[in-house]
């Protein structure tokens, strides 16, 4: 049962990116919140990720020659 509930970091940043695309499933988010509650890396990485997510929504980037 462990294995189908604890994910491992890898998995834990793929389905973080996933979850902000609105491409995880509930029980994928539910795992990842899981893994989250005891590692701080991923926290880190989660909050890095939307955090990021949130600036490239709020100012269009501009290319110029």
């Amino acid at each position: 049962m462990s294995d189908k509930l604890f994910l491992s970091c890898d998995e834990a940043s793929h389905t973080c990116d996933k979850a902000q695309y609105k491409e995880a499933t509930l029980w994928g988010k539910m795992k990842l919140n899981i893994h989250l509650v005891y590692c701080a890396a991923c926290r880190k990485y989660a909050k890095n990720n939307a955090k990021l997510t949130r600036l490239i929504k709020r100012k269009p980037v501009t290319l110029e020659p």
